[in-house]
């Protein structure tokens, strides 16, 4: 017996029989009792160690501690059930490699896309007008190299009318990867921070953790956002890749709306939202509203006063609304222009008459309403039968997200709270502008891309209501119906 090694095992044994800190798990018998007799069962093994305390059993961790370690946090165990569930559901590349230009309109159509970065597939300005328009700034100008679909013809100059959240992101890239932007920095900006977000949300807004698991998965994958992620994901298309974004920015406001209200945090999620999806600049109404009411703290936390928190509230509205207004201005000389009905110039469509009606107007309302909330699929006679095919203007939410339903019976109690109350009313703004435009996004398989602008806020305000309802197996039953439909469409 080596008593140097004795000295040293009976200095660092435990006197309460815990294990100590690191990868070993240090147990002792002998003097100190039957507690801490040798450690017995599965993953127990280990090399007893005699010293001057007594016997010193030392076992590596194994499997099962983790899963005990996990078992005893149901909240990270909720997320990886989350995360797991979303992966296996999304049916879309987080890695793609070469592949053909899309755009028929683009004179490299059909040629092969080099991938650049590491095998990575770079998406450029054919597969992402904001993509495009960040290589431009890059050379000094607006101008894009050549008219594809959906760009602004203004003054004789080809233009990019979309929000600037992507071109912010893409100028920081394109320098560096062959002008364009890895499709793998897509799948991190846009496919893995949503179920975490979304999981986070419910989570605050539910007492039960297996509740908050439901609700997030139900979210991310039993309403439009499942398909429009998996477009973005395939396609990098700039009106998927922008409603996604808009997404995580609802859901950063939404989780630090209903948790410490700090206003710089819930103004990062404003700029993501509104700097994609204009529309969603209305949720700087509940931005407002609590920088002037504060965060619910314990009693005697430290907190900002009320001026310093609107003059952030302030500051954070002031940059919102002045980058797209400054960019408008130089490129289609008016702030409040954003250049859309320049997208139909000398193009055939059916949505030019936008030039002559407006952008936004009242007589689009019924065909957006119908689309919006019912939408529903029709029945194609062909040579082999009837084939029911999905509207071409949209589908209704109400019935392909059935969980939604429960806002009617759930309406009085969200405008008796103070907080939803807000909510609930920069919504039905946002909800009111997508009815008055001109398009309902069309091209919509079994979908309606524009409910993501307001759906995750109408989440967040039911998940307390679904929370205490009286039936949560009906709750599970909506919930799979929603996913069960999103996930089967192509």
């Amino acid at each position: 017996m080596n008593p140097a090694a004795g000295e040293q095992g009976s200095s660092n044994a435990p006197e309460s029989g815990e294990p100590l800190r690191g990868s070993t798990d240090v147990r002792t018998s002998g003097s100190h009792g039957p507690e801490c007799a040798a450690p017995e069962g599965p993953g127990s093994s280990g090399a007893p160690v005699v010293g001057a305390g007594g016997t010193i059993w030392a076992r590596d961790y194994s499997l099962s501690d983790a899963k005990t370690w996990l078992v005893r946090r149901p909240k990270l165990l909720g997320l990886v059930a989350v995360y797991v569930v979303y992966f296996l559901l999304l049916d879309a590349p987080l890695w793609r490699g070469p592949g053909p230009y899309n755009d028929h309109t683009s004179p490299r159509y059909g040629q092969t896309c080099p991938a650049t970065f590491f095998g990575n597939r770079i998406i450029v300005y054919e597969d992402n007008l904001n993509i495009g328009e960040a290589v431009a700034w890059w050379r000094g100008t607006f101008e894009l190299p050549f008219r594809r679909l959906d760009t602004a013809l203004f003054e004789g100059r080809i233009l990019n009318a979309y929000p600037p959240m992507m071109t912010l992101i893409a100028a920081a890239v394109v320098p560096f990867c062959a002008e364009g932007v890895p499709q793998v920095l897509l799948a991190v900006l846009l496919g893995l921070p949503l179920p975490g977000l979304a999981y986070g949300v419910m989570l605050k807004r539910t007492r039960r953790v297996w509740m908050a698991v439901v609700l997030a998965l139900a979210l991310v994958c039993g309403t439009s956002v499942l398909p429009v992620l998996r477009w973005a994901l395939r396609s990098s298309q700039v009106y998927h890749v922008n409603h996604v974004l808009a997404v995580v920015g609802q859901l950063v406001m939404l989780a630090e709306f209903f948790g410490r209200r700090r206003v710089g945090v819930m103004g990062v999620g404003l700029m993501l939202a509104a700097w994609s999806r204009q529309l969603t600049a209305f949720y700087a109404i509940p931005v407002i509203w609590a920088a002037w009411r504060g965060a619910e703290v314990p009693s005697g936390a430290r907190v900002s006063s009320r001026r310093a928190r609107m003059a952030q509230a302030a500051a954070v509205c002031a940059v919102v609304g002045g980058v797209p207004a400054a960019l408008n201005t130089l490129k289609f000389n008016r702030p409040w222009d954003f250049g859309y009905r320049y997208l139909y110039e000398g193009v055939e469509s059916e949505q030019a008459d936008c030039a002559r009606i407006g952008i936004f107007s009242p007589a689009f309302i019924p065909r957006n309403a119908y689309a919006l909330n019912l939408g529903f699929p029709k029945l194609k006679r062909e040579y082999h039968g009837w084939r029911l095919v999905t509207n071409f203007q949209g589908t209704g939410i109400w019935w392909t997200s059935p969980l939604l339903l429960y806002l009617l019976p759930a309406f009085r109690m969200i405008v008796m709270d103070a907080a939803s109350r807000v909510w609930l009313a920069a919504a039905a703004l946002v909800v009111v502008g997508i009815l008055m435009y001109h398009t309902t996004g069309m091209f919509h398989q079994g979908h309606h891309r524009f409910s993501t602008d307001f759906v995750p806020v109408l989440f967040a305000l039911l998940a307390p209501r679904w929370d205490a309802a009286g039936r949560p197996w009906l709750v599970c039953v909506f919930a799979l119906c929603g996913i069960g439909w999103f996930v089967s469409l192509p």
